[in-house]
C-alpha cells in the first residue's frame, strides 16, 4: 500500500482529510511533524507521496530543512502554494518538488494530484497550467523537460492551428511535426488534441 504523508495541518480542513483517508484507506494516510523520523516509513515504501504547504517549508528550522533536502530523492513531494506564489513554481520544480497545486484547489484535485504523482511522478494543478499558458513563463519546460522547439509546437497546437499551418510556420516537415505531436501527447498523458486543450484550460 502506497503511503501518503501529510506534514502537520497541510490539509487544514478536517472533512477534506477524512475524504482523503476514505479514498486512499485510513492506514495509508500518515500525518507527521518531524522529517527526521521518516526513515522507518521510507524503508517500508520506496516512494511515498508527501504533501506540504509552501509557507510551512518557509517556517522550518534549519535542521528540519536539511532533513527535507536529505529525503528529497526518496519522497515525491507535492507543494501546496497560494495563488500569489505562482512565480515560485519553476524554482520548486528545479529543487525537487514533483507536483504543485494551489492551497484552495478542491480536494478532488488534490486526490487527482496524488494519484497522478504516484503513477506518473509529477502533476501540476490545471489552474496553474492555465496561468502558464497565459504567460510567457516556461514552467511547463521545467516540469516536463521539453525543448524550446517542442514548446513552440505545443503552443501552435493549443492555438488550434492545423498540421499544415504549423509545419509551414515552423518550417518543418509533416513527419517531423507528427513525431513532435506524438511525443507531446506521451509527455502530457493524453491521446488527442481535445484532451490537450482540456488539460491546458481552466
Amino acid at each position: 500500500m502506497k503511503k501518503i504523508l501529510f506534514y502537520k495541518d497541510a490539509i487544514a480542513k478536517p472533512h477534506e482529510y477524512l475524504e482523503l483517508q476514505t479514498h486512499f484507506y485510513k492506514d495509508a494516510c500518515i500525518e507527521f511533524t518531524d522529517f527526521t523520523l521518516l526513515s522507518d516509513i521510507i524503508s517500508e515504501d520506496k516512494s511515498p507521496v508527501c504533501i506540504i504547504r509552501l509557507e510551512q517549508v518557509r517556517k522550518l528550522e534549519k535542521y528540519m530543512f536539511k532533513a527535507v533536502v536529505d529525503w528529497v530523492d526518496k519522497i515525491k513531494y507535492i507543494s501546496l502554494i497560494n495563488p500569489t506564489d505562482l512565480n515560485v513554481v519553476p524554482r520548486l520544480l528545479k529543487s525537487g518538488t514533483k507536483s504543485v497545486l494551489f492551497t484552495d484547489d478542491p480536494i478532488s484535485l488534490v486526490i487527482d494530484g496524488i494519484e497522478k504523482t504516484q503513477t506518473y511522478g509529477g502533476y501540476l494543478s490545471p489552474r496553474i497550467i492555465a496561468e502558464i499558458n497565459k504567460s510567457d513563463k516556461h514552467i511547463v519546460d521545467v516540469q516536463y523537460k521539453i525543448t524550446f522547439r517542442q514548446r513552440q509546437v505545443l503552443q501552435e497546437l493549443l492555438n488550434g492551428n492545423s498540421d499544415k499551418m504549423i509545419a509551414d510556420k515552423l518550417n518543418i516537415s509533416y513527419l517531423t511535426l507528427k513525431s513532435y505531436r506524438k511525443l507531446l501527447y506521451k509527455l502530457f498523458h493524453v491521446s488527442s488534441q481535445g484532451e490537450l486543450f482540456a488539460l491546458f484550460s481552466l
